[in-house]
């Protein structure tokens, strides 16, 4: 398992949208929350809408835009017949499978924990 994560960080750090598809995912997510939250206005009595889920409104699109990445990842490979030299050097394919997806749900993480550590050092 550890030979077949090295190779799918490899593919995916190599990859030419993988940086700019995660930046993106952290740009649209935070003004699709911050547009959401600016656009509802609430009586001084109170307000009927929920915060928390005003906040997580653009964590939709987000996660559409993570789930491009990891139709990149896999995708890629396809397209170029890079697949069959996978295949033939790791013939086990739910070990490759299991691979590529703990490389984009680790590369996606640690986005998102990144983003959120930064914002709280920002805040302090």
């Amino acid at each position: 398992m550890k030979a077949a994560l090295h190779a799918e960080w490899t593919k995916l750090r190599t990859v030419a949208g993988t940086i700019w598809l995660l930046l993106a995912t952290i740009a649209v997510t935070v003004a699709l929350s911050v547009a959401a939250a600016a656009a509802t206005k609430c009586p001084s009595g109170g307000c009927a809408m929920d915060p928390a889920k005003l906040s997580l409104t653009g964590i939709q699109l987000g996660q559409a835009l993570v789930a491009i990445l990891a139709v990149l990842a896999i995708s890629n490979e396809y397209s170029t017949g890079m697949i069959r030299v996978t295949l033939a050097a790791m013939p086990r394919r739910p070990t490759v499978l299991a691979a590529k997806a703990a490389v984009v749900s680790g590369v996606a993480l640690a986005v998102v924990i990144g983003w959120r550590l930064r914002q709280r050092g920002d805040q302090a």
